[in-house]
C-alpha cells in the first residue's frame, strides 16, 4: 500500500530554475539534499505505472526536482515545500536554448537520452502545454503550468510554504531558509556556502534573442505577467 514521503523539505518548481543550485547550497549548509534522485524520472514513471512510493530519505533532509511538483501531496503534512522561481524570461531563454520542447525534436548533447519521458510527465500534468503551436509558445505555458500546479497543491494543502525568486538568493534570503529548518548556521557559514557554489553550476546554452515585450501582448503573456507579479517579478 502506497504510504507517505517524508522529507523535512521538498524543493520544486520549474525546470531550469537552479533546483540543482539550491540542492548543493543546502547540502553546503549541512542540510544533504538530493538533486532528481528521489523525484527522478525513474521513479516518477513507477509512480504513474501504480508501483510503490519513493525511497532514499534515509541519508538526506531533502529532495530538490522539478519532478516533485505534481506529487507533493505525496509527502506528508509536515513537510516544508520551497517553491522556487525564476524569472519566466530565463527560463523561456533555457528552453529555447537546449530545444527542450522542440517539435520535430532536435539533437542535442544537454538533454537527456529518455528526454521523451520527461515530456510524457509534464503533457500528463499540463496537457495544455503541448496544445501551442510554437516552440516559444511551449516554453512559456510550461512555465505557467508548472509553477501553476505548485501553487494549486498549496492552495489545497495546509502545509509548511515558502516562495522566493532563484535570483534573489543572498545571505539574507539563506538566512530565512536556514531558520525554517533550524536556523543553526552562522552567517560565517551561510556566506562559505554562497561562494562556494557557482550559480552556473548547471548552465546551459540560452536563446538571447527571446525577449519579453515578444509576448508581453499576447493572451498567454498576460497570464504569464499576472503569475510573474505574484511571484514578485514586475516584467
Amino acid at each position: 500500500m502506497r504510504g507517505p514521503v517524508s522529507p523535512k523539505f521538498v524543493v520544486t518548481g520549474c525546470s531550469r530554475s537552479g533546483t540543482k543550485y539550491i540542492a548543493k547550497l543546502l547540502t553546503a549548509l549541512g542540510h544533504p539534499t538530493s538533486h532528481e534522485r528521489v523525484f527522478s524520472i525513474h521513479r516518477v514513471k513507477r509512480l504513474e505505472e501504480g508501483q510503490d512510493v519513493f525511497e532514499g530519505f534515509d541519508d538526506l533532509d531533502g529532495a530538490s526536482s522539478f519532478l516533485a511538483a505534481p506529487f507533493l501531496h505525496l509527502s506528508g503534512p509536515g513537510t516544508l515545500v520551497l517553491h522556487q522561481v525564476r524569472h519566466p524570461e530565463a527560463v523561456v531563454r533555457s528552453h529555447l536554448g537546449i530545444g527542450f520542447f522542440a517539435f520535430p525534436p532536435k539533437p542535442s548533447e544537454y538533454l537527456a537520452d529518455n528526454h521523451e519521458d520527461f515530456l510524457t510527465i509534464i503533457r500528463r500534468y499540463a496537457p495544455e502545454v503541448f496544445e501551442q503551436p510554437s516552440e516559444l509558445g511551449r516554453c512559456l505555458q510550461y512555465w505557467v503550468s508548472w509553477n501553476g500546479i505548485v501553487a494549486d497543491v498549496l492552495k489545497r494543502e495546509d502545509r509548511p510554504y515558502f516562495q522566493y525568486q532563484l535570483e534573489g538568493i543572498d545571505l539574507a534570503l539563506l538566512r530565512s531558509i536556514d531558520e525554517l529548518f533550524c536556523g543553526a548556521c552562522t552567517d560565517s557559514e551561510l556566506e562559505a556556502a554562497l561562494a562556494a557554489v557557482p550559480r552556473s553550476v548547471n548552465a546551459r546554452p540560452r536563446d538571447d534573442t527571446f525577449v519579453w515585450r515578444d509576448v508581453a501582448e499576447t493572451p498567454l503573456g498576460r497570464r504569464a505577467d499576472a503569475l510573474a507579479r505574484e511571484f514578485g517579478y514586475m516584467l
